[in-house]
């Protein structure tokens, strides 16, 4: 499913040749700061894709939290405006159709987060976001997904972060997710994420 999608975006994109995305060489330790007696980071290193178009993944792990990191080019010789909207919108699709893959289970619409959330990071790494919440037992989920772009390739991230809340009905809130505090914590939370891993690839020369 993942790869008839990505070759859905190539087909939509591809202009011509163009330089590899690079590895940005993160520090396995950049997050180390943050953890707490409970909550460990693991940084996993880049994975690259055989089609390089497709360019590499990094992923972020703790407890209950997921996030991985993609650069891409897409072939893409010249850059035109409206690409990243596409690209979310398929970005939103491929998200949809994984987190229902085995069953379709209660989920709200697909909201756009405030670009107010991504203030410092809204240049390159994330210029438009959305989440989603789902109905699981026995944990509910959030789930997001945010695409940017620095001028050569793209940047996308997926967050997935479990609801340790189990006595609250999630579709209570599927109007507005974010009236259940865990929801918004969450949506705190990669917020906060976007901004450390934005300034890290400051930090190490990847932005250039």
């Amino acid at each position: 499913m993942k790869k008839l999608l990505w070759s859905v975006l190539l087909l939509l994109f591809a202009s011509g040749a163009s330089a590899a995305c690079k590895n940005p060489q993160l520090s396995k330790d950049f997050l180390t700061r943050y953890e707490t007696e409970t909550q460990k980071w693991r940084v996993s290193d880049p994975h690259y894709y055989a089609d390089p178009k497709l360019g590499f993944s990094i992923n972020l792990k703790t407890q209950g939290t997921t996030i991985d990191f993609y650069a891409f080019d897409l072939g893409i010789k010249n850059f035109e405006k409206g690409m990243t909207d596409q690209l979310l919108k398929q970005s939103v699709s491929e998200m949809l159709q994984v987190m229902n893959y085995n069953e379709t289970l209660p989920t709200s619409k697909p909201y756009i987060l405030p670009k107010s959330l991504f203030n410092g990071s809204d240049k390159y790494l994330v210029h438009k976001a959305v989440y989603v919440v789902q109905e699981r037992k026995p944990k509910n989920i959030v789930s997001i997904v945010s695409v940017g772009y620095d001028g050569k390739c793209f940047q996308k991230l997926r967050f997935t972060k479990d609801l340790m809340s189990k006595d609250i009905d999630i579709k209570n809130y599927f109007d507005n997710p974010t009236h259940d505090k865990e929801t918004l914590g969450s949506v705190l939370m990669f917020s906060g994420l976007v901004k450390i891993l934005n300034e890290e690839l400051f930090r190490v020369g990847y932005y250039k």
